[in-house]
């Protein structure tokens, strides 16, 4: 079955040329009352293929994430219209998977109301979803399917360790060592995961059991929101050489990036576009080109 590919707003950074694949653009026409109109780039034929809708999810100067969920489904739909064979999500940054939980009375699971939107693709490929209690999409998002940067991260790892004496790979919460021990084993790399405690969206309690400041500690987060996660790890770890890397960098507070880069060399991927100097950024284009030559 033939394929088609088309980029939304949010991840047109990750575009890529594929000879013999159409490739195309979800094109949004803003009214004044900031509704919008949708609709594919003309050269595309949709009936009876494949269509991979490719959006990562995030707040910029132009949309909100909310912009961006609607602009998602509008594309499903209306490839759907136009006679869709199968119709795919493909979301190197996907949001609101934090919330799988009724904290409080009355509380929206925000997770299950996204599952249940997503309900109508055939498949979601998601990039290192954020999860929380749920360890497996199986146990709550059937139709949607786990894509690990695991090999993207380990390759660079490598080039870290080149001549290093003491390498230690940390984790910096409870929830890291889903991605943390899969990097570690295969490079034969020590590992530690240490305990966090949230104060608020802003302020962590770090608590490192063990000396490890004559290590080369390169920390592995899956989200820097704030950064604030990576930078009290980084201050608690007090080496003279750190690596902190984010598989999504949103680095929305300038101080903590600031304080951060200061203490540690920071390496993100680009699931979301990176605008931010003095971090090395790497580009997510081909895995995007894998997933969908896969599917």
């Amino acid at each position: 079955m033939k394929k088609v590919v088309i980029f939304c707003s949010g991840a047109r950074h990750l575009k890529f040329k594929w000879k013999g694949l159409e490739v195309g653009d979800n094109i949004i026409e803003v009214f004044p009352d900031g509704e919008f109109g949708q609709k594919f780039s003309k050269n595309l034929n949709l009936k009876g293929k494949k269509v991979f809708i490719v959006q990562s999810f995030y707040r910029d100067e132009n949309f909100s994430i909310g912009d961006r969920v609607f602009e998602a489904f509008t594309s499903l739909i209306n490839a759907k219209s136009l006679r869709a064979k199968k119709v795919y999500l493909v979301a190197p940054y996907f949001p609101y998977l934090r919330g799988d939980k009724r904290f409080e009375k009355n509380e929206a699971v925000s997770a299950k109301v996204m599952v249940k939107l997503c309900s109508s693709f055939d498949k979601v490929f998601i990039f290192e979803p954020h999860l929380h209690r749920f360890k497996k999409f199986s146990e709550f998002f059937p139709n949607a399917v786990r894509v690990s940067l695991g090999d993207i991260v380990s390759k660079e790892i490598k080039q870290i360790i080149k001549g290093c004496d003491d390498p230690l790979l940390i984790g910096p919460d409870e929830e890291s060592g889903q991605w943390v021990e899969p990097i570690a084993k295969p490079l034969k790399l020590d590992y530690i995961i240490v305990k966090k405690k949230r104060l608020s969206p802003r302020k962590v309690i770090i608590t490192i059991n063990k000396d490890v400041t004559h290590k080369q500690a390169i920390v592995v987060d899956d989200i820097a929101s704030t950064g604030k996660t990576l930078l009290t790890c980084s201050e608690k770890l007090k080496n003279k050489n750190i690596f902190s890397f984010a598989f999504h960098g949103l680095w929305i507070d300038d101080a903590v990036f600031r304080k951060l880069g200061k203490i540690s060399k920071i390496i993100c991927t680009n699931t979301i576009p990176i605008k931010r100097k003095r971090i090395k950024v790497i580009d997510l284009s081909e895995k995007v080109r894998e997933v969908i030559e896969k599917g």
